[in-house]
């Protein structure tokens, strides 16, 4: 109950089905299986539980943009509007959820920018701009400031707004110094503004940084914490 609230836990088989599914699609996209996430949530019945609607959208579009698989862009941002309409988490409890997908699901912040990201890989900048006006700007999440801000900088990159786009990535930067994906969009933006000797700066430091800040892939995957003690016999018995 205080990670999904009273009503979305009420019904017990219902629960245990969602942990099971979202676990056992975690352990294998922590493997990098993209497909067998994808397939293990869809064959789950998604529709008749928002958390794993959510979820699907999420290993669809992580799909469609780092593999290309453009087509699913659409389903993805069909999925997401879904899910968040059917208000499994109430935001009251979604702010203070343990639960990352609770979190996301009871977060309109959480909505705009997942549908900003499809946008954007829809090359709709227009509308990722609309979406991104809709974010606070300092989200209630704090775990959603620096993904604002790194698709507020792709944003701007795409509309050619450089010096922006700059600015607000460097603010990423200075919340998360060590995440090598925030570093890069930096990067990028200052290759884009021909500040090459900059960039090329900023990038052989990166490669010196230790695995740090995960902001983003935390973002991009939004899985149940990890690190739940009361979950780990489920996921030793979905793991296996």
């Amino acid at each position: 109950m205080t990670g999904w609230g009273e009503e979305a836990a009420s019904d017990l088989r219902a629960l245990l089905w969602r942990e099971i599914v979202l676990s056992a699609a975690r352990a294998r996209l922590a493997r990098m299986d993209l497909l067998s996430a994808s397939r293990m949530l869809e064959e789950s019945d998604p529709r008749r539980d928002a958390a794993l609607a959510w979820q699907l959208a999420v290993v669809w579009s992580v799909r469609a943009r780092y593999v290309r698989e453009d087509e699913l862009w659409r389903d993805a941002r069909d999925f997401f509007r879904e899910a968040a309409s059917r208000q499994l988490v109430s935001r009251s409890v979604a702010l203070k959820s343990p639960r990352t997908v609770a979190r996301a699901l009871g977060d309109r912040d959480d909505l705009n920018l997942r549908l900003a990201l499809v946008a954007l890989g829809q090359e709709r900048v227009g509308r990722a701009a609309d979406r991104l006006r809709d974010v606070s700007e300092k989200p209630s999440s704090h775990l959603l400031w620096v993904p604002r801000l790194l698709l507020l900088g792709e944003t701007r990159i795409a509309q050619e707004r450089l010096d922006p786009a700059i600015a607000g990535l460097r603010e990423a930067v200075d919340l998360a110094p060590t995440s090598h994906a925030v570093v890069a969009a930096l990067v990028a933006a200052l290759e884009a503004r021909g500040r090459w000797d900059e960039a090329a700066e900023l990038a052989t430091e990166a490669m010196a940084l230790p695995r740090g800040d995960r902001v983003w892939a935390d973002f991009l995957i939004t899985w149940a914490e990890p690190v739940e003690p009361s979950l780990d016999w489920l996921r030793n018995l979905v793991s296996t």
